[in-house]
């Protein structure tokens, strides 16, 4: 209770003076590092963590079985699980329902969290019970920014779930509640395929408004070929620069890389404004 509110000194009083059990559960197997790691101070995980609480314990009974750094992710504590992440954590343990902490970042749109996780090298494409991975999880919930990052950072843009749905049939899903038109651009520039069938025999084409899912897609491919000619120019005047100032690099792959990454943040940018 005292590590869920932060309190700092009761949660020290009840180590050292009472010498309570850092790791004892609750029935639902939450320990205190799991309410710290969620709605506690980083000041109270950190003390935890200072005492040998483990921080890849498990909310065993009746529960997921969520980590602390599942925990952390799913309330957007970027502290939290920037602590948990120093304190060498498997970064994409999976819970019993097959999600991990950046599945959860996903799903919540926690840009920070995501950031942090994908920059710990966790894996991308790691998928839930339902075949779901993060980036399907981010285009489900609207999640724009957080599908930015993903498909910039090299998600799997084709992963399928267990009725082969996509992330890009998720889009057009998606679209008969809400213009997801720029999710769908933002895919289809990356190169998602387009013609994938899920098990009740539809493609994203059929989902949605048609016309708006279709000028959508054809956005995206403008753009994607638009891309794959500005990219050699783009290419040999950085390169020139970078030589006549005595830098030698593999400029191609550079170039290329940071254009890549440019290009997906900034997809809602119209396209005479994407090279300055």
């Amino acid at each position: 209770y005292a590590a869920q509110l932060g309190w700092t000194a009761a949660v020290s009083a009840a180590l050292i003076e009472a010498k309570a059990d850092i790791n004892a559960g609750n029935k639902y197997g939450w320990q205190a590092i799991h309410y710290a790691a969620s709605y506690g101070s980083p000041e109270v995980l950190q003390m935890l963590l200072d005492r040998k609480a483990n921080p890849e314990a498990t909310t065993r009974a009746r529960g997921p079985g969520d980590t602390p750094l599942i925990c952390a992710a799913r309330y957007s504590r970027a502290r939290s699980l920037e602590m948990l992440l120093k304190a060498k954590v498997d970064v994409s343990r999976q819970n019993r329902d097959g999600n991990t902490a950046l599945v959860h970042a996903a799903f919540c749109g926690a840009h920070s969290c995501l950031e942090l996780l994908i920059a710990h090298r966790a894996d991308l494409d790691v998928t839930d019970a339902d075949g779901n991975s993060a980036l399907m999880q981010a285009v489900l919930c609207g999640k724009g920014r957080a599908a930015r990052l993903l498909v910039a950072s090299k998600a799997d843009l084709d992963k399928v779930d267990k009725e082969r749905n996509t992330a890009l049939i998720y889009a057009a899903q998606q679209g008969s509640f809400s213009d997801n038109s720029e999710l769908i651009t933002l895919l289809v520039s990356a190169g998602c395929s387009i013609n994938i069938i899920n098990t009740s025999g539809r493609k994203a084409f059929d989902y949605g408004s048609v016309g708006q899912t279709k000028a959508a897609v054809d956005r995206g491919i403008s753009l994607k070929k638009r891309a794959k000619r500005m990219l050699p120019r783009i290419a040999r005047k950085l390169g020139k620069i970078l030589q006549d100032v005595g830098l030698v690099a593999p400029l191609d792959e550079i170039v290329v890389g940071y254009w890549n990454t440019y290009f997906h943040f900034y997809m809602g940018i119209e396209d005479g404004q994407l090279i300055g």
